[in-house]
This record gives structure tokens, C-alpha cells and sequence, in this order.
């Protein structure tokens, strides 16, 4: 018996190292796609896109010749980032739209300053985790986690992905999730619950809307050394 028990444990481990190494070398030998060429992209837009990983996302997207929308909260770190945008990509165009998630109408702000543009990258990445006994903290924050993490991600890809279907636009949308919506999340119920809803509705619209030529893509980054 013990042994079968080493055999199925060795058997997930193979697995789970096999399911890691795999899309590294796809990545190492095909090379990272470029998005400007394969959607014939102009704009993106990622959210939280001023700091962390969405920084990053933002940097990689104007590596391949892409204007980007950053929709971030209004701070000191979204008009810092600005600057070193527009100092390490002079040729592109960036566009700031401060905004707070957790606002019931922050996608009037993002609306207007699109208008003008075709969007048909978008990067919902705006996340943040909060700590604590969830009866213990005030509905208000709570919801507030519940808007910038799930729903503000809704109601953007909602948005640009009906312009897109309307302007038969190839596209696509990302979600930043986490291994977090995939496991309780005691002390952070919120992010679990969160991360949970956003991969399974990724995996929900990805098939609707393939045939448009709009692609879907959800991650689930591990802690990362950023902030």
C-alpha cells in the first residue's frame, strides 16, 4: 500500500514540474507573440497599470509598439510612472486615467478617455488583497475589495468587448487571477473569492466570443518580488 501511495505521489510531483517546464520551453524556442502585429493592436489598456505587475505588463506592451491606457488610482506612483513611460518610449503614446475601482461610475472616466481610440487589448490587473476576520471588517471595505478585484474587471471587459464585436475587432482580454482563488483563503476571503470568480469568468467568455477573433487569457502568478 505504500508503495502505491510513493508511486501516485512521485507520479504528481513529475506532473507538476512537467506542467511548469512545459510553457517555458514553448516560450524559449516560439519566442513571445507579438500582440501589435497578431491583432494589428494600436491601444491598449491595463488596469492597474502604474506599479507591480501591471507595470510590468505595461512595459512589455510598449516594448512591441503599443499606445497604453493606464487606468490606476490617482497618486503619486500613476503620475511618476507617466513620466518614466513617456522618458523610456518617447515615440508612443500613453494616456493617464486616474481612477478609484471601488467607484460605482469610474467607467465614465475610462469611456471618455477612449472615445477616440480603438482598444482591443485589454489587461484587467487591478488587485489588491485585504487581510483580517471578514465580519470583523466594515461592509464598505469589503465591498470596496469586492469592485476594484472582480467587478470593475466586468465592467470593463463588458465595454471593450462589445466595441470590439461592434468595430469586428481582433482582440484580447487578460485577467490577472492567482492560485489564491483555488484553495480557501481564510483571513482573505475576499481575495480568494475574488480571484475564484475572475477565473471562471474567463473560462466562461472565452468560447462566446473565439469566433469573433477575440482571444481570452486568464494567469495565476505566485507571489512576486513587487511591492
Amino acid at each position: 500500500m505504500l508503495d502505491v501511495v510513493l508511486w501516485v505521489l512521485g507520479c504528481l510531483w513529475a506532473l507538476s514540474w512537467i506542467t511548469y517546464a512545459l510553457p517555458q520551453l514553448i516560450i524559449k524556442f516560439r519566442g513571445v507573440q507579438n500582440l501589435k502585429l497578431k491583432y494589428d493592436a494600436q491601444w491598449a489598456l491595463v488596469s492597474g497599470g502604474s506599479s507591480g505587475i501591471g507595470r510590468s505588463i505595461v512595459e512589455r506592451l510598449a516594448s512591441q509598439g503599443i499606445n497604453v491606457v493606464i487606468a490606476a488610482y490617482p497618486d503619486a506612483v500613476l503620475d511618476q510612472a507617466l513620466v518614466e513611460y513617456e522618458t523610456q518610449f518617447p515615440a508612443l503614446q500613453f494616456r493617464k486615467v486616474p481612477v478609484n475601482l471601488a467607484d460605482r461610475d469610474f467607467m465614465v472616466t475610462i469611456k471618455e478617455a477612449t472615445k477616440d481610440v480603438d482598444v482591443n487589448i485589454v489587461v484587467n490587473n487591478a488587485g489588491y488583497i485585504k487581510t483580517g476576520f471578514f465580519s470583523e471588517e466594515p461592509i464598505e471595505a469589503q465591498m470596496a475589495n469586492h469592485n476594484v478585484n472582480a467587478t470593475a474587471a466586468m465592467e470593463i471587459t463588458h465595454h471593450f468587448v462589445k466595441e470590439m464585436r461592434a468595430k469586428k475587432l481582433k482582440g484580447c482580454v487578460t485577467f490577472t487571477s492567482s492560485p489564491a482563488g483555488l484553495m480557501p483563503c481564510p483571513f482573505s476571503v475576499l481575495y480568494g473569492a475574488t480571484k475564484a470568480y475572475l477565473t471562471s469568468f474567463a473560462q466562461s467568455l472565452a468560447p462566446e466570443i473565439y469566433s469573433d477573433g477575440i482571444d481570452v487569457t486568464v494567469v495565476h502568478p505566485s507571489p512576486v518580488a513587487s511591492r
